[in-house]
């Protein structure tokens, strides 16, 4: 697909008509009876407050039918502008989107457009609980009737779609997807908040760092030993005669 891409360090889809292509899709199978699980991942939302998914597990449509019966779906931004992590609770595979159940219309992130957020789902098996979470903070927590082992077998997957073949594809990027087998506790998603910050600090610094125009270089550089976010930047020269690591220029 041509709006499928890994530069900046991160995952790219430009989104568009699902004939595109512009998703992944992970292993068959890959959440069959996972009863207990964390998903969590770093998204850039590049504009998106429609119907549509950053993130899916569950059933695909049965025969001619277009919708899904069976599904987990995160959308960081709903038509009405807000945080979507949502079970099909119950079996209506006519209309799937009424029996949704989750963390949905309590937290705006209509004006979080094209910012790095970390977004986190813990399901709980034992419990029989979602609780989402924004940036490490706990958004809430339902109670469910259903298990990810009522959706059935070999679920389908996917980064920027879901089994809503007539939805558009979501359009963002992503960074450091993580699928625990387990409920992480509310201070492990907190860690995971911040040490992807720290992350997101180094690779904005990274890709700002610049020394010019070096096409023909006449005197000696400067070199910046400190990002914009307080990253510290090391040089190392792989011709000392001719540069060395502070910037010298020899000619």
């Amino acid at each position: 697909a041509s709006g499928v891409d890994f530069s900046g360090d991160a995952l790219n889809l430009a989104g568009g008509a699902r004939s595109t292509g512009n998703y992944v899709t992970l292993p068959d199978g890959l959440f069959d009876g996972q009863d207990t699980v964390t998903v969590s991942l770093w998204i850039s939302n590049h504009g998106n407050q429609t119907n549509t998914a950053a993130f899916f597990f569950g059933s695909a449509p049965e025969g001619t039918k277009v919708d899904p019966a069976n599904y987990f779906l995160l959308n960081p931004c709903s038509p009405s502008g807000h945080y979507k992590a949502v079970f099909t609770n119950s079996l209506n595979a006519g209309q799937p989107w009424t029996t949704e159940a989750g963390i949905n219309g309590t937290v705006s992130t209509a004006g979080f457009m094209d910012q790095w957020k970390l977004y986190t789902v813990v399901i709980d098996g034992s419990a029989n609980t979602p609780t989402g979470y924004l940036d490490g903070e706990d958004l809430g927590t339902v109670n469910l009737a259903r298990k990810v082992s009522d959706f059935g077998t070999g679920l389908k997957a996917h980064i920027g779609t879901s089994q809503y073949l007539n939805d558009p594809l979501f359009a963002g990027s992503f960074r450091d997807l993580r699928i625990y087998g387990r409920a992480l506790t509310d201070a492990e998603v907190a860690e995971l908040f911040d040490l992807g910050t720290e992350r997101n600090k180094l690779l904005e610094d990274k890709a700002a760092l610049s020394l010019g125009d070096l096409s023909a270089v006449i005197g000696d550089l400067t070199l910046p030993a400190l990002g914009a976010n307080g990253s510290a930047i090391t040089w190392e020269s792989t011709n000392e005669s001719a540069v060395d690591a502070e910037g010298k220029v020899t000619i």
